[in-house]
């Protein structure tokens, strides 16, 4: 049977046709079969979608790139499959029940057929929105899975003690109990097993796939299926942004913390995105930034394979076509993005990772704000050479970084604090600069903004100086000591001596007097205020400008670069000269700047108008 493969028929492609699989019953070990029909998907066919990596090699690393295991179609006909599907379609199969219907990319799609991979392209948001389920597929037991699930489970139990409910997808936050708790784990006789499980299974391919982006967020529901076990995705959600939101402490206490933190980062991403997807649709630029560590066997796949979910997919990438080169794909989408969407937002998609790690947290332009209009009205006037994939575009030279704040990983090149050649302030007064360093904190942001009501509250003003101010006490009564401290402890720890217009951070902030709010929103405005504190400052440094500006910017950023501002831009950009070019480090946010309050500069003294080409 191996020696006579299946042969696709096409598919219609004047209406909406897919090919569905019927998984036929079998005993285990027996050789797997199915049928495959072609459907309308507009008749509301029930079927289960299935959502996995073609090819794991943390599971097969000895997986050759086309597949070795055979299913037979219709009897008579065999196609070849991964290992991974393989052993899927096996741990499913029962031979008591009926056939199953199932639609699989890997089979119901021609993948030899290049016409038919773009169609589907297009088709796909629909194929998983109108599944009767979706079925994640992380691979057979392996490697003490099954303990890792069940430390998952504990972590999700952390809390309910309490009595605030939190609907599905919701997060309870743990406090200093629920942490005791976990690390009881530690004296279980599997402990180390566990843990170790745990990394192994956020190390599996699935997480890194860039496909499974939208197989995740567009249909009604989904579960996790790993061997014979079946967990929620909430379950998983919630264990990871608790471990998120308190990295330091998972790093210095539990065991292997630091590799949990790492391997989970990608997973803690995609569902972040599944517990807001109901917040508003999100643009192709912002999917792209955040999907930047995802993977694919084909890179153009990096763009076609978020289009499903993208707003405005259609109108940027109006269809798919795997014959172009991926410099093409892209230099073609800039130019779109300009054109179309009338600014730069996609120079955050530029960045690229020399500078930011690929487990990095959010830009610095969040989610779904995009509310700064750092060139005001204007439009970009831009180049995008594709030969030599060079991009100039039109702007001015404001102001140049001279301090520097503490990086927040004492062991990142440059890393310690750099006092500002000149005592100015850009601000009219102290009220103002200590606005402007909380501010500068979270990019005046809410860590929940929605389109409408995204600016960071006042609340997280006061919650700046109740925090700040009992950490400096701390740091005063323990020596420049701090245990297990926070993301904003560290912050703290390495800007206060920052000296801002002769006053250190310290000085000014331990200058205020600061009362708790008395209606009983503080843990949950806290909670709020350090994941968006969290996403701001990882991989970034505080600036303080010849000017008299503060902002952040990423970590290597260095005393002279230029802090420009291009038409059609929503915020500041970092560039430092290299010889007649310039070399792109980044947006920044520049408090004082981010509204456009400085747009049009051209009148304005010691700017300079220039056409940058960017390398």
């Amino acid at each position: 049977m191996a020696d006579n493969p299946f042969k696709y028929l096409p598919l219609d492609s004047g209406v909406t046709t897919i090919r569905l699989l019927h998984l036929l019953p079998g005993e285990a070990g027996s050789p797997l079969h199915c049928t495959i029909e072609h459907v309308l998907l507009a008749h509301n066919v029930k079927y289960v979608a299935l959502s996995y990596a073609w090819k794991d090699t943390y599971l097969y690393p000895n997986e050759e790139s086309t597949g070795t295991e055979h299913l037979m179609v219709n009897d008579d006909y065999c196609l070849l499959i991964g290992k991974n599907l393989a052993s899927f379609l096996r741990q499913v199969r029962d031979a008591e029940k009926p056939p199953q219907t199932m639609w699989i990319d890997a089979i119901c799609i021609n993948q030899t057929d290049i016409r038919e991979r773009n169609m589907h392209v297009i088709k796909m948001g629909d194929i998983y929105r109108k599944a009767d389920k979706v079925i994640v597929w992380l691979g057979p037991h392996r490697d003490d899975s099954d303990l890792a699930l069940g430390v998952l489970k504990t972590m999700e139990a952390l809390g309910d003690y309490r009595e605030e409910k939190k609907s599905h997808g919701e997060v309870r936050f743990w406090d200093n109990s629920d942490k005791t708790k976990l690390l009881e784990l530690n004296q279980s006789k599997d402990a180390h097993r566990s843990w170790v499980g745990l990394v192994k299974l956020f190390g599996r391919a699935w997480w890194r796939r860039t496909w499974v982006v939208q197989e995740a967020l567009l249909p009604r529901d989904f579960i996790f299926k790993c061997g014979n076990s079946d967990v929620n995705w909430s379950t998983i959600w919630h264990a990871l942004e608790n471990l998120w939101l308190h990295d330091q402490w998972a790093c210095e206490q539990l065991p292997f913390g630091k590799e949990l933190l790492n391997a989970c980062n990608p997973g803690r991403t995609l569902l972040w995105m599944r517990s807001n997807r109901d917040k508003g649709s999100r643009d192709l630029v912002q999917l792209l930034y955040h999907l930047r560590p995802s993977q694919s066997s084909d890179p153009k796949d990096k763009v076609y394979g978020v289009l499903g979910l993208a707003s405005d997919g259609r109108q940027m990438v109006p269809e798919a076509n795997y014959e172009l080169k991926v410099e093409h794909i892209y230099a073609k989408l800039y130019q779109t993005m300009s054109v179309v969407r009338g600014n730069l937002d996609w120079l955050t998609l530029a960045t690229g990772s020399r500078y930011v790690s690929m487990n990095t947290c959010r830009s610095v332009l969040g989610d779904v704000p995009f509310g700064f209009c750092a060139a005001g009205d204007s439009k970009p006037q831009i180049n995008i050479d594709l030969d030599s994939r060079h991009c100039s575009i039109k702007g001015y030279i404001f102001d140049e970084v001279d301090g520097l704040g503490g990086c927040q990983d004492p062991g990142a090149p440059n890393a310690e604090l750099l006092q500002p050649s000149t005592g100015v302030s850009a601000y009219p007064d102290d009220a103002a600069i200590l606005e402007a360093i909380w501010m500068t904190l979270v990019a005046d942001q809410d860590f929940e903004g929605t389109p409408t009501a995204w600016k960071a509250p006042a609340k997280f003003g006061t919650l700046y100086l109740m925090e700040a101010q009992m950490t400096l006490n701390d740091l005063e009564s323990n020596g420049e000591a701090l245990g297990n401290p926070s993301a904003f402890q560290i912050w703290v720890q390495r800007n206060a001596a920052l000296v801002i217009d002769a006053q250190t951070v310290a000085e000014r902030t331990k200058a205020e007097r600061v009362y708790e709010p008395a209606d009983g929103s503080t843990l949950d405005a806290l909670a709020g205020f350090h994941r968006r504190l969290q996403s701001t400052v990882k991989n970034r440094r505080f600036v303080v400008t010849k000017r008299g500006y503060i902002g952040i910017a990423n970590d290597d950023v260095r005393r002279g670069d230029k802090v420009c501002l291009l038409h059609g831009g929503r915020m500041p950009v970092i560039l430092r000269q290299v010889e007649e070019n310039f070399a792109f480090f980044g947006e920044a946010y520049v408090h004082g700047m981010m509204q456009g309050e400085l747009w049009p500069c051209a009148d304005l003294p010691d700017v300079e108008a220039r056409e940058f080409c960017v390398l």
